[in-house]
């Protein structure tokens, strides 16, 4: 389970590019993925070689040339393996992440309306803080107490929804 706790600057982040994020999470799990399948696929021809060597079908091999092949085959599904074991952990590794960033921007959008419109219109809309100051008519130091208020809630709420799935993950276990 990640426990990775937000900065400020990577909630704002999240908010400002979470669609980008998630693309780009995503389009690295499906490379991982087509690698991973391609490592597989790419035994065929040895194995194929290595059977037709089994048949003698009237070709000329040595016996080094079949002990030599095999164990290349072998050496090659070795190195595969481990090579799938970190490709399956990078996978492992992006959905996390992945899954951390959506949650995070759900406890964004269930912000109290006044909060939620605020970061929204300072990251999604991208406002200046003076434009933000004259809509709202407050003060920047109000305004910059609401903003740190709203990231803490943020904050608040992903920290309760993660220790819940922690709580009902051991529950199950």
């Amino acid at each position: 389970m990640n426990d990775h706790q937000y900065t400020d600057q990577e909630i704002c982040c999240i908010i400002r590019d979470y669609d980008q994020m998630i693309q780009d999470i995503r389009h690295r799990i499906e490379s991982l993925a087509r690698e991973l399948w391609d490592l597989d696929s790419n035994d065929d021809w040895l194995c194929k070689l290595l059977s037709l060597q089994h048949q003698e079908t009237g070709t000329i091999t040595t016996h080094t040339d079949h002990h030599d092949l095999s164990d290349l085959l072998k050496s090659k599904k070795l190195k595969g393996l481990q090579y799938a074991k970190e490709l399956q952990e990078g996978i492992e590794i992006e959905m996390q992440k992945m899954e951390s960033i959506q949650q995070l921007y759900r406890c964004y959008m269930e912000l109290p309306r006044r909060e939620h419109e605020l970061l929204c219109c300072l990251y999604e809309k991208s406002m200046s803080w003076n434009a933000l100051q004259k809509k709202y008519k407050i003060s920047k130091n109000t305004f910059i107490r609401r903003r740190k208020n709203a990231l803490n809630m943020i904050r608040k709420i992903y920290s309760e929804k993660r220790q819940r799935q922690i709580y009902n993950h051991d529950v199950m276990d």
